[in-house]
C-alpha cells in the first residue's frame, strides 16, 4: 500500500482548493477497504476509487482524516506479529540416540536394580556426602546412567529417547548429548548443594527433564519480547514436571525440578549464542559427541579407580 503517512499534506496541497474530493491514500482493494473502515469509525465522509486505487475525502476533512490514518498506522506497526512454530522442527540426521537407548537398556541388564550392596550403585550413585565432603564429582555423571528398576528405565528410554531424538535433529546429536549430560550433572549438583542431609539418587530422568527445559528455553527466546505468550512454553514445562516428575515412591522431585531449570537456562543460552547453527558442522558435532562419551567413560573410571577396589575385582 502507498499511503501518505509521513508527508500526506503535500499531496493535498497540490490539489486545487476548489476540488470536491482530494486523494489521501492509495493501495489495493483490501487495503483501501481497511482504511475505509478507519475513516467510517470517525465519521469522515470518503469515497473509494477502485479504478485508480485511491481513497478520497472532502477537502475540509483532509487534515482530520490524515491524522486518524497516521494514528492507525502508528498503532499497528509490526501487526500482526509473525507466527512462529511451537518448536523448530529439525531435519538433521540423528544416528546416535537409538543406539544409546539400547546401550542404556543393556547397561541396566548388566548392573541390575538398585540394592544396598550393588557395587555399581555404591560407587556410581549421587551421594551428597561423597560428592560434597569427599570430592567425588564423577558421581554427578555416573548416576545419570543408572536406573533403580525396570519401570524407571522404561519411562526414561521411551520419553527421553523421543526428546533426545527431536533435539538432536535440531541441534545436532553431538551438541544435544554433550549439553544433556552437562545439564544433568549440573542439576544433580544443585540438588545436593541445597540439602543439609545425606541424599542418594540415580537415573536418566534428570536428563529427560533437562531436555524438556531445553525445549522451553529455546521457545522462550524464539518469541522475542516478553509477552503473555511466553507463559505457554513455560507452563507446558511446569505441567510436565507435575505430571511426570513429582509422583512415585522413588521419584526425586528435586533432581527433576533442577533438571528443568538447568535445561531452560541452557536453552536460552543456546538460542542466544546461535549454537544451533553448528548443527550442520560434522566436525563440531563429532567433537562434542566424543567429549560427552569421554566424560561418561572418565567418570566411571574414576568411580572405581578411587574406590580402593583392586582392578581385578571391578564389576565389569
Amino acid at each position: 500500500m502507498s499511503c501518505q503517512k509521513t508527508t500526506p499534506a503535500a499531496d493535498i496541497l497540490s490539489q486545487s482548493a476548489s476540488s470536491t474530493w482530494v486523494s489521501i491514500a492509495t493501495g489495493d482493494s483490501d487495503e483501501l477497504q481497511t482504511l475505509s473502515l478507519v475513516l467510517s469509525s470517525v465519521d469522515v465522509e470518503h469515497q473509494i476509487l477502485l479504478s485508480s486505487g485511491e481513497i478520497q475525502v472532502r477537502p475540509d476533512d483532509a487534515s482530520r482524516a490524515i491524522d486518524h490514518l497516521t494514528q492507525y498506522y502508528q498503532e499497528n506497526i509490526n501487526w500482526p506479529e509473525p507466527e512462529t512454530p511451537s518448536f523448530p522442527h529439525g531435519t538433521h540426521f540423528d544416528p546416535v540416540t537409538l543406539p544409546i537407548m539400547v546401550l542404556l537398556c543393556s547397561f541396566f541388564l548388566h548392573t541390575g536394580e538398585w540394592t544396598q550392596h550393588n557395587p555399581w550403585f555404591l560407587q556410581g550413585a549421587v551421594s551428597r556426602t561423597a560428592i560434597i565432603e569427599q570430592g567425588q564429582w564423577w558421581r554427578l555423571v555416573t548416576a545419570l546412567t543408572l536406573h533403580a528398576d525396570i519401570v524407571h528405565l522404561t519411562g526414561n528410554v521411551l520419553i527421553g529417547g523421543y526428546l533426545m531424538h527431536e533435539l538432536s535433529r535440531f541441534l545436532g546429536p553431538g551438541t544435544t548429548w554433550s549439553i544433556a549430560i552437562l545439564t544433568g550433572a549440573m542439576a544433580n549438583w544443585i540438588n545436593i548443594a541445597l540439602r543439609t542431609e545425606q541424599h542418594l539418587s540415580v537415573g536418566f530422568s534428570t536428563i529427560v527433564f533437562s531436555c524438556i527445559g531445553l525445549f522451553v528455553g529455546i521457545q522462550l527466546l524464539r518469541r522475542g519480547k516478553f509477552t503473555t505468550s511466553l507463559l505457554i512454553p513455560l507452563g507446558a514445562g511446569v505441567s510436565l514436571l507435575a505430571l511426570l516428575g513429582s509422583g512415585g515412591e522413588r521419584t526425586d522431585l528435586g533432581a527433576h525440578l533442577f533438571g528443568l531449570c538447568a535445561g531452560i537456562f541452557s536453552g536460552l543460552l543456546i538460542r542466544g549464542l546461535h549454537i544451533e547453527q553448528q548443527a550442520e558442522s560434522h566436525k563440531f558435532q563429532t567433537v562434542c559427541f566424543l567429549c560427552a562419551v569421554s566424560l561418561v567413560a572418565l567418570s566411571w573410571f574414576c568411580a572405581f579407580h578411587y574406590s580402593g577396589i583392586p582392578f581385578q575385582y571391578w564389576p565389569y
